[in-house]
C-alpha cells in the first residue's frame, strides 16, 4: 500500500481529505506544521479520531524567514502580499516533501480545494476545483513540478457541501 503525508490541521477539509486518501487505498499519515498559533491539540484529536499517525513539525524558523518578513516587507513597500502563496511553495509543501522522503512516501496531500491535471507532456498544472465558491487553486500555482507530480488533491472534485456531508457521515 502506498503511503501519502497529508496536512492534518485538525479541521474538517483535512479530516475529509484523510477519509477520502483513505479510501483510494493510501495509507495515511499526518504533518502538522506548529507555528506558534493554537491547533497542535486539534490536529491530535484528529489524527487520533481517524486512526492516522501524525507528526508535529516546528515550522516558526522557516515561516518567518519564507512568509513573515517578505510580507511585512512587501507590506511597508505598499503591495498586498498574499502570505498563502508565500507559504505553500516555501513551508507547507516544502515540509509535506520532506515528512514524504523521510518516511518513504510516495505522495503529499493537503484539504485544498483544487485539481490537478497533466498534460500531454506530462506537465502538472493547478486547475480549478470543481466549487468555484470554494476553489483554492491560486493559492497553489507557484507549486513546481517536483511537487505537483506527488501532490494529491483530493477535495478538488467536490464542493464544500459534499465535504461537510462526508464528515457528518463519518462522525455517525
Amino acid at each position: 500500500m502506498d503511503k501519502v503525508v497529508l496536512g492534518l490541521s485538525g479541521g474538517v477539509d483535512s479530516a475529509v481529505a484523510a477519509h477520502l486518501l483513505r479510501e483510494s487505498g493510501l495509507e495515511v499519515y499526518g504533518l502538522y506544521l506548529d507555528n506558534g498559533l493554537p491547533g497542535a491539540d486539534a490536529a491530535r484529536e484528529a489524527a487520533a479520531s481517524l486512526s492516522v499517525p501524525l507528526t508535529i513539525t516546528d515550522s516558526r524558523e522557516a515561516m518567518e524567514q519564507y512568509v513573515c518578513t517578505p510580507f511585512a516587507e512587501a507590506y511597508l513597500r505598499g503591495e498586498t502580499p498574499n502570505p498563502c502563496i508565500l507559504c505553500n511553495p516555501a513551508v507547507k509543501f516544502r515540509a509535506l516533501l520532506d515528512e514524504a522522503e523521510r518516511i518513504g512516501a510516495k505522495y503529499i496531500a493537503t484539504g485544498h480545494y483544487a485539481r490537478i491535471e497533466v498534460d500531454e507532456d506530462g506537465v502538472s498544472h493547478i486547475i480549478t476545483a470543481v466549487d468555484a465558491e470554494a476553489d483554492q487553486s491560486a493559492l497553489l500555482a507557484d507549486l513546481p513540478q517536483e511537487l505537483l507530480a506527488k501532490l494529491v488533491l483530493p477535495l478538488g472534485e467536490f464542493s464544500k457541501a459534499d465535504a461537510a456531508e462526508i464528515a457528518a457521515a463519518k462522525a455517525e
